[in-house]
């Protein structure tokens, strides 16, 4: 695995994150990443926190994805702090 925070940045805007490749460090074959995204609710009596796991590929040519965009949708009645 390697260090996402080196090949891609996250942003967040409107409850959207948003992956982008950052620089033009070459990947290694078969180089492989996953990027944590947490959703937080801090309202009600205590904090509730989701999490999913986007997964990339890379290699020796660009980071292909299955799809243009990945929809997570976090329920509200999720127990607290799940993963």
């Amino acid at each position: 695995m390697g260090v996402a925070g080196d090949f891609f940045d996250v942003t967040y805007s409107g409850g959207v994150a948003d992956i982008k490749r950052k620089g033009q460090q070459p990947f290694t074959v078969d180089q492989q990443f996953q990027i944590n995204i947490m959703a937080t609710d801090v309202r009600g009596e205590s904090p509730q926190v989701s999490q999913a796991t986007v997964e990339i590929k890379a290699g020796t040519r660009k980071p292909q994805f299955n799809k243009q965009q990945f929809d997570y949708q976090f329920q509200e009645d999720n127990v607290v702090n799940q993963r």
